[in-house]
């Protein structure tokens, strides 16, 4: 947690002094980054500046294909599995699907079965976590979807252990951290999206830091802070970085302040 209130101050210009309770603006020049790609970038150049260059990467909840899009600009030499249950989707990303890069139309959770899966006007919002009179109330139309843990998915497709695994499952990302067991200690790096300013969803920063903490983890980056609404800018989303706590980014990392 201490980490987490570190980094994010240092975002917004300050820094946290040691043995006192004040936040004070930094003396340093601090640049303020809130772009997506430009976070990214970052941490994409804090992963070359380490030696670790992902072989193989899993990306959950892959949408239109924007996250893989940029990682593969980065690492293009990467196999990336994408998984997408809304295949309608399918279109926005079929040019990026060759040998080294597959698409599989499933949801992943922390078990196997088929779910009602709830179709959102915005399609970043589509979700299995309405139930059926939820969706009815709202208006929402629902379709059954097979789901898996991460698990099986890499049994099945006999896939290598992924380097790398980002998780955007719309509110079923600590479910899909569970069912992702088989990887605590052996990837190096997890992207989970964690609520902020948002009750929709139970995966708050607390709680998915809590989690990842006991898979072995440690917070590492911010790569996004999703600021949705129109009329002001209120922090709804962040996506943070994961990195194994004695693995080799933070072993070939200079931390030395």
């Amino acid at each position: 947690m201490k980490t987490l209130l570190s980094n994010l101050a240092k975002m917004m210009g300050y820094r946290i002094i040691k043995n006192s309770t004040l936040i004070q603006q930094s003396t340093q020049n601090v640049t303020v980054v809130e772009n997506k790609a430009d976070l990214l970038t970052t941490f994409y150049s804090n992963l070359k500046t380490a030696g670790f260059f992902p072989s193989f990467v899993v990306d959950i909840g892959a949408n239109t294909g924007t996250w893989t899009r940029e990682l593969l600009k980065n690492f293009p030499d990467s196999k990336v599995l994408m998984i997408e249950p809304q295949q309608r989707l399918q279109s926005h990303f079929q040019d990026l699907l060759n040998e080294n890069v597959s698409y599989l139309p499933v949801g992943v959770g922390n078990k196997n079965d088929i779910l009602k899966f709830t179709i959102h006007d915005r399609d970043d919002s589509c979700s299995f976590i309405y139930s059926e009179e939820e969706a009815k109330e709202l208006g929402y139309e629902q379709v059954s979807i097979p789901i898996k843990t991460l698990n099986t998915i890499i049994k099945e497709n006999n896939c290598p252990t992924p380097d790398l695994i980002k998780i955007d499952a719309e509110g079923l990302d600590l479910e899909v951290i569970e069912g992702a067991s088989d990887f605590y200690g052996k990837t190096e790096v997890f992207l989970v999206e964690a609520t902020v300013c948002n009750k929709t969803y139970n995966n708050t920063v607390f709680e998915v830091v809590k989690l990842m903490d006991k898979c072995g983890y440690q917070m590492f980056e911010i790569t996004d802070l999703n600021r949705p609404f129109p009329d002001n800018q209120i922090l709804w989303l962040i996506e943070i970085v994961f990195v194994q706590k004695n693995g080799q980014l933070l072993r070939n990392s200079n931390l030395t302040v």
